[in-house]
């Protein structure tokens, strides 16, 4: 069916990375695991794929998932259906400058939670696009005209009455696309990899909306001639300026009764936490780079043109899902499973064969990261906190279509359904210090090597010159020999250790949505069907029991995800306490004295269940006022209480019946 368009509306600006940027490319890279997509020229691009599904995904939980289907297309569920596509097209971004453009590398490792290094197999680097990366948004909204359905065969029928449901929708769509141009402008939409570890906030600036009619033939040869910008409404028959439309899309969503936020079974309620701490001890992330002044440098990214130090969002939130596990597991009573140790399985062994490097078998190497994300799904509560692998990829995608919501859609309300694998905590990149030149940054990882104490001598001498100054100093180590007591032999290595005294923030959020209960995939409950036409009275009163069970059953499930998010919730207010007492340290040689940090102040802003404010702020001697803290906190609590109350009780063994009392 050929689409008649009335209205094409054309949102453009420019993307600016807030934080560094991955969409991962293909081919053989012999630099990094992950390499960067580029186009057919070898630029630097985000592909609309890549821009349009988180947008969409964004609509489907702003709003509803067939408003989301509507506008956005949907694919063909049956013979006699044919889907159609979309009325929102979003192009590629290319980067700005792509001859300047200039890639990162960040090295990332997982931690064996029972011996706490490094996990074997587990080691792979990324590469980034840093901070101000600037891309080219193009996205185009076509409004189609309403079409006659009467008389149109049934095999056609669904997509016409697909296109006026649409065209009504685009027509008062201005509030929902001011919802979406503030976010965009806002960074609240996350694109690429790692989107909770620190990557991907983009924000748009620059933002111009030209509308186009197409009613006429005047419209149409006047937008090939690109004789207008803007072209006179075929509804209104008058121009609206670029500027005045954008404001208008915004003003409408600023007074659109959809912005009250209904609680986390309703409209999206993310809790924002910004943690303000200083360092006590020399603190930094460790380069992936080795430097030849310097042997162990701080990771740098690469801002305005100079070169900061920074504590990736990935380092950060992997020390914070370390000690919630920690907490989960002491209560619980759990060790994490050794699957090489003694008390694995035979089952375990075999499938876990001890074998290293080059030599190391495909088979091998996914047994390997099996295990490892095993040991992450031991702990409940921080594995839906902190974000899983995905799970239910390997079934065919019938099942998983088939795979009922775990939250169903209600009238008003969007459709919940989890987001599996991507965890509710979100942590931005921590710079920890002031940037230097470029130039500076190069001498220290490439000029030439000398003897030991002038190779110190010469770093020295640079930093002094740089704004690091006094805050960072290159220091020498030396590994000791075991049997003299004096220095190892040929293992004497240097590091530049920084000590920024002023302070810093971490900026993290906690999406509440995306805190499922696991009940909904283990029992998920599953609504009734209505009985048809011409059914008998006892089939109706059937479906009407069934009915009655199921919405007393919605009821208690509902109770049930409630005390299971807040419990959630009290984990990660019980770790952000620990890390106000100065017991997780940050960063690189954590156990060789570096990495200690005092926090000042801890700010949760948002949609705190049941706190006197929606603002809150904490020190470390914030967690010993009791009164306050029930005051804040009590419904979490009370939540987290019941959790390990009804835990105990599924965990504890049956009680076997009494010698003559029936089983």
């Amino acid at each position: 069916m050929a689409r008649n368009l009335v209205t094409r509306y054309e949102l453009t600006g420019t993307l600016v990375a807030a934080t560094p940027m991955h969409v991962g490319g293909t081919g053989d890279d012999l630099v990094t695991d992950m390499p960067l997509a580029v186009d057919g020229t070898g630029r630097f691009y985000i592909p609309g794929t890549s821009l349009t599904g988180p947008i969409r995904a964004w609509w489907t939980r702003m709003f509803d998932a067939e408003e989301a289907e509507l506008l956005f297309g949907r694919t063909a569920r049956s013979e006699k259906d044919e889907g159609h596509a979309s009325f929102v097209r979003i192009e590629d971004a290319v980067i700005e400058d792509a001859a300047g453009a200039a890639q990162e590398i960040r090295d990332g490792v997982g931690i064996d939670r029972v011996s706490g290094s490094a996990a074997d197999g587990i080691k792979y680097d990324r590469a980034i696009l840093p901070r101000d990366s600037r891309f080219r948004f193009r996205l185009v909204i076509e409004v189609p005209a309403e079409v006659e359905t009467k008389g149109l065969p049934r095999d056609r029928l669904k997509a016409a009455k697909d296109v006026n449901k649409a065209a009504e929708q685009l027509a008062k769509s201005g509030a929902s696309f001011g919802a979406l141009l503030t976010a965009l402008e806002s960074g609240q939409i996350r694109f690429g990899a790692a989107k909770t570890r620190g990557l991907g906030r983009l924000t748009l600036e620059n933002a111009r909306i030209a509308k186009r009619g197409l009613g006429t033939q005047a419209d149409v040869i006047a937008i090939l001639l690109q004789s207008r910008q803007d072209t006179p409404s075929t509804e209104k028959g008058t121009a609206q300026p670029a500027a005045d439309i954008a404001e208008t899309w915004r003003n409408d969503w600023r007074n659109d009764s959809r912005r009250k936020t209904e609680g986390v079974s309703g409209k999206r309620a993310v809790i924002d936490i910004e943690i303000t701490w200083r360092p006590v001890l020399p603190v930094m992330s460790r380069s992936g780079i080795d430097g030849m002044l310097v042997d162990m440098l701080p990771l740098v990214t690469s801002t305005g043109g100079r070169m900061v130090p920074v504590i990736p969002g990935s380092s950060i939130k992997g020390v914070l899902r370390s000690h919630a596990e920690r907490i989960w597991r002491t209560i619980a009573g759990k060790d994490a499973p050794e699957i090489d140790g003694e008390d694995a399985s035979e089952n375990d062994r075999e499938d876990a064969p001890e074998i290293d490097g080059e030599d190391a078998s495909e088979n091998d190497r996914e047994n390997r990261s099996k295990h490892f994300f095993k040991q992450l799904e031991q702990a409940e509560l921080a594995d839906l906190l902190f974000g899983s692998a995905a799970k239910g990829r390997d079934k065919p995608r019938k099942e998983r279509i088939a795979e009922p919501s775990w939250r169903p859609k209600r009238q008003g309300h969007a459709d919940r359904s989890p987001l599996r694998g991507l965890g509710a905590v979100s942590i931005d990149d921590c710079v920890i210090g002031k940037g230097i030149a470029r130039k500076d940054w190069i001498d220290m990882v490439s000029h030439e090597r000398g003897e030991e104490p002038k190779r110190l001598c010469k770093a020295r001498e640079l930093v002094g010159v740089t704004p690091w100054g006094d805050n960072a100093l290159p220091v020498a180590h030396a590994a000791i020999d075991r049997w003299t007591g004096g220095a190892a032999d040929k293992y004497l290595f240097s590091a530049l250790e920084l000590e920024p005294r002023e302070p810093h923030t971490i900026a993290m959020s906690v999406d509440l949505d995306r805190i499922p209960c696991p009940a909904d995939e283990t029992d998920p409950l599953v609504p009734p069907h209505p009985p048809g036409k011409g059914a008998s009275e006892h089939e109706e009163a059937d479906y009407q029991a069934k009915k009655a069970k199921y919405d007393a059953s919605l009821q208690e499930r509902e109770i049930e995800r409630e005390r299971f998010w807040k419990a959630a919730l009290a984990l990660l207010v019980f770790t952000l306490r620990d890390f106000a007492r100065r017991r997780i340290p940050l960063g690189f040689g954590v156990n060789r004295g570096l990495g200690s940090v005092a926090v000042d102040a801890i700010i949760l802003r948002g949609p705190l269940p049941g706190a006197s404010a929606s603002e809150i702020e904490l020190t470390g001697e914030s967690f010993r006022d009791k009164v306050a803290m029930k005051r804040d906190f009590e419904t979490v609590d009370a939540a987290w209480r019941d959790y390990w109350r009804l835990y105990r009780e599924k965990a504890a063994p049956a009680k076997a019946p009494a010698e003559g009392e029936a089983a």
